[in-house]
């Protein structure tokens, strides 16, 4: 459903905008509740009194460094989260810090988002080679995705990069690396009516190369 009413749900790495989406990945994963308790109690994960669940005397509990900015989106997921039993655990820091923190090991999962016009923005997200010291926050490492990524990254003809960001974005939500929330909100942009050609881009980024002024 979005976020606050004025976002689109998201259903994998790339928006639905961006060159090269692949409409399969919403067949892959969907908002569904009902079916992630029904894969939680499957997998021996049992609810206890508070409602979080609970193997072989592990809680449930993801950890999740949180700042003031990103506050009312962490407050959300942690709602949705204990919804099915899953204790999302809020821990505030600052940003340079909660870097530090993902690059050791200290927490479970982090938000990203990324403003690109081009599917190449998936190297710096899940490239091997960008593990240590890089974006690759969900630290997955496969040969074969790595090479589906330098050759986006390398083809030229379109139909071709089509192919292989498929397959990217498929073993990307076949492989659970991230959990996809929603789009970019669209912007709303106001200017005096002496200025004329203003657009935006897909990504609603200003556009002012044929704005002009109105004498």
């Amino acid at each position: 459903t979005g976020m606050f009413g004025i976002t689109k749900p998201a259903y994998g790495p790339l928006w639905e905008t961006t060159p090269f989406y692949s409409k399969e990945v919403e067949s892959i994963s969907s908002f569904n509740p009902d079916k992630a308790k029904q894969l939680l109690d499957a997998a021996g994960w049992v609810p206890g009194g508070d409602g979080i669940r609970s193997k072989n005397g592990q809680r449930l509990t993801v950890t999740l460094p949180t700042q003031d900015f990103t506050k009312p989106f962490d407050v959300t997921s942690q709602s949705n989260w204990k919804n099915v039993g899953i204790e999302l655990q809020l821990q505030p820091m600052a940003v340079a810090a909660s870097f530090q923190a993902i690059a050791d090991d200290k927490v479970n999962s982090a938000v990203q988002a990324w403003v690109s016009s081009d599917p190449i923005v998936l190297t710096n997200l899940f490239h091997s080679k960008n593990i240590k010291g890089g974006y690759a926050w969900s630290k997955y490492s496969d040969p074969k995705l790595d090479q589906l990524l330098d050759s986006g990254q390398s083809a030229i003809d379109d139909t071709q990069r089509a192919s292989i960001y498929a397959q990217i974005q498929k073993i990307i939500m076949d492989n659970a690396l991230i959990v996809p929330y929603y789009g970019n909100p669209e912007d709303s942009t106001a200017y005096q009516s002496k200025y004329q050609g203003f657009k935006q881009d897909f990504r609603n980024y200003g556009w002012f190369y044929d704005t002009w002024l109105k004498s």
